[in-house]
């Protein structure tokens, strides 16, 4: 098996934190970590092999690898400052910034985990999907070898097939997560408990791992229960953001399985 590749890591935020741990674990010599905030970094520093800097320009440009791990918005800025030797790949960890981000370097690619990451849960990266581009073989073949190190799951997509992705991902977190965020306002507000929910929303999510999610769907929507629709929505008088959003996903659930 090919020697693992020395990295540096830039982005000491939520994926940078989690992907230094992971592939620290994984036997990779870590050589820097690099972040804007100085106060990120102190619990990162025993990971590194040379230490952990705030200012791009300390960064030696000789590891193998440079794994850009900061704000969408920030990537072709650190990506344009950084400093590397003509054979080192740099890739930067987005599901939506295309990889032209990074053309001041010569060898460039993708390393996408597509997960959530939140400071304080851990994460179990054996099933994670990597999504994995470079613009030459040899970049390909060390990004997949460093993503099947910690994955089982390892996919090499075009920048129009990750963005596809990531705008799936959105959809079923980060709207969902919004939706749930709702209904625990809703509860909040009527003192009941959160927790009454918290089964139902393990079940949901559990059953699209093995169903299709439109065979999953129940609910008065899915069944055409106009009566229990419209107590619902008396409920929501006094709350017309979420009468209107109740409102408009019954109609599509009800469109979607013709029981308008």
């Amino acid at each position: 098996m090919a020697a693992l590749p020395n990295i540096t890591l830039l982005g000491a935020g939520n994926v940078g934190t989690h992907l230094a741990r992971a592939l620290h674990q994984a036997g990779y010599t870590i050589r820097q970590i690099y972040s804007r905030r100085p106060q990120s970094l102190a619990p990162l520093s025993h990971l590194c092999q040379i230490g952990t800097s705030n200012r791009l320009e300390e960064l030696l440009p000789d590891s193998d690898l440079y794994l850009i791990a900061v704000a969408d918005d920030a990537i072709a800025s650190v990506a344009a400052q950084l400093r590397v030797a003509s054979t080192a790949i740099v890739a930067h960890t987005s599901g939506s910034v295309p990889a032209t981000a990074l053309i001041p370097h010569l060898r460039r690619g993708i390393f996408y985990p597509l997960q959530t990451f939140s400071a304080q849960k851990a994460i179990e990266w054996a099933h994670i999907p990597i999504i994995i581009q470079a613009n030459d073989t040899a970049a390909e073949q060390l990004l997949r070898q460093t993503a099947t190190t910690l994955s089982s799951k390892v996919y090499k997509l075009t920048d129009e097939q990750r963005q596809l992705v990531h705008l799936g991902a959105v959809v079923v977190n980060n709207f969902t997560n919004y939706l749930i965020s709702l209904a625990y306002d809703w509860l909040q507000q009527h003192q009941l408990p959160f927790d009454l929910l918290q089964p139902l929303i393990l079940e949901t999510a559990q059953k699209v791992q093995t169903q299709n999610p439109h065979h999953a769907q129940t609910g008065p929507a899915r069944r055409g229960d106009h009566a229990t629709i419209e107590r619902h929505l008396s409920l929501l008088q006094q709350n017309p953001e979420l009468r209107d959003l109740y409102s408009q996903l019954s109609h599509l659930i009800m469109q979607q399985n013709k029981v308008l």
